[in-house]
């Protein structure tokens, strides 16, 4: 059965809501027909029944371009209550991840792709594109942008565009983390696939075997991340086309 807009009297004005006509809807579909479930709602509306059942408990923000989504199949016409779902940038300071509160994106190499990945002038915010540019599916995208949304590291400005809400972002330095050595074995696993999977023009690995006075370790530990530091300043400018992964290790080979 087709549903219009005739389901139920809807309120398009600044103060309508979103979520509440959403809540409505489905209350009265299920009126008229009680075996009418959320899943069915979902398929209706062309959402993931899981995505659609966190926006209307409000246990996630809804981005404006799914917005607008939602009132185009509801039958709206405007999108209501933007302010609901909406989120205004805050300063971008710094901030070092807490390896329990940021399991999850320290654990994942996703995260951090995905927030250089929208900082690219020619990106496009669409879920459907950056999952395409980051080969996952648009669920896995749709996971990271809620999570990051919750934590706070990123928000929706007026064009329903993501931007970050921290400058840079720092991990714990020296100290044991089973987040960390999670996520770089995600990217140790990421870059064993991206050697066969990219042209050899377009990457760069390289290792040395070399005898090490392990006296030295922390001098080579400051110059290997003041490299990556002057590395970055090199390669990140504002007309930076694409999201890179840079890896350096240095482990001992012998044993004690």
């Amino acid at each position: 059965m087709q549903h219009d807009s005739a389901d139920i009297t809807y309120r398009t004005g600044p103060d309508a809501d979103l979520i509440e006509i959403l809540k409505s809807t489905l209350a009265a579909r299920q009126a008229e027909r009680p075996q009418y479930s959320l899943r069915k709602f979902a398929t209706d509306l062309q959402i993931d029944p899981s995505l659609l059942s966190k926006f209307m408990k409000r246990q996630r923000k809804v981005p404006l371009l799914r917005a607008k989504a939602l009132s185009a199949a509801l039958g709206l016409p405007t999108v209501p209550a933007q302010s609901t779902f909406a989120a205004t940038p805050a300063p971008r300071a710094d901030q070092t991840l807490d390896n329990v509160v940021h399991f999850e994106m320290l654990s994942h190499w996703e995260y951090f792709a995905f927030l250089n990945l929208i900082e690219l002038k020619s990106a496009n915010h669409q879920h459907a594109s950056v999952a395409r540019r980051l080969g996952l599916s648009i669920d896995r995208i749709e996971s990271v942008i809620g999570n990051l949304l919750q934590t706070g590291l990123i928000a929706i400005d007026e064009q329903g565009r993501y931007q970050r809400t921290k400058h840079r972002l720092t991990s714990t330095d020296d100290r044991e983390s089973i987040a960390l050595q999670i996520g770089h074995l995600d990217e140790m696993r990421l870059a064993m696939r991206r050697m066969r999977e990219t042209p050899v023009e377009k990457r760069d690995y390289c290792s040395m075997t070399l005898k090490m006075d392990h006296t030295k370790i922390v001098r080579a530990k400051k110059l290997t991340r003041a490299y990556v530091q002057e590395l970055s300043n090199l390669v990140e400018t504002e007309d930076a086309s694409d999201v890179y992964c840079l890896s350096v290790q240095l482990f001992p080979l012998t044993k004690e």
